[in-house]
């Protein structure tokens, strides 16, 4: 027997809520089992972004940002934050954060004060998964910000990001 009430399909499936109450048993005939398609949806919309600026890096609060375009809304799966190439003994710390549409922001990840080791210069990615759903509609934008760093020299700073690509 194939249960009536089952977990919700479509956009409340794809936010994970839960629905309550119980449907007549009588229905059980009508009411036929259906595929669920989301995952082959999102599947089909996955998409990743990189945005790599050549910036002074010197100063604290040099930003690298990437808009949401027009027509789209981005339901954010991961993020990053890339530094380099850095200098051995450098010490850098950076946040990624996203810009609301009235120009405020909500910082998401901080990474931990870090020094490059070693004798070879490197780049520095810090990265992270998003753990509740967060969608992201045009007007909105992901940065990658410099928090502090020791040494001021001229070279690139990127913000990338994995999300389902939504049309609105």
């Amino acid at each position: 027997m194939i249960p009536v009430q089952r977990s919700p399909s479509g956009l409340l499936g794809l936010f994970d809520s839960k629905s309550t109450g119980e449907n007549p048993n009588a229905l059980q005939r009508i009411i036929a089992p259906t595929v669920e398609v989301t995952p082959w949806y999102l599947a089909r919309q996955l998409q990743s972004e990189g945005n790599l600026v050549a910036t002074t890096a010197s100063a604290v609060d040099a930003v690298v940002e990437r808009a949401i375009p027009d027509g789209q809304a981005w339901y954010m799966l991961s993020g990053a934050c890339n530094f380099g190439p850095a200098v051995p003994g450098e010490g850098v710390r950076l946040s990624f954060r996203i810009r609301t549409p009235d120009g405020g922001y909500e910082r998401v990840f901080t990474s931990p004060w870090t020094v490059v080791e070693g004798s070879a210069n490197g780049n520095l990615s810090f990265g992270f998964l998003f753990r509740q759903p967060v969608i992201l509609l045009p007007g909105c934008a992901i940065q990658c910000i410099v928090d502090d760093i020791d040494v001021a020299v001229a070279r690139p700073i990127g913000v990338s990001c994995a999300f389902y690509q939504l049309d609105v």
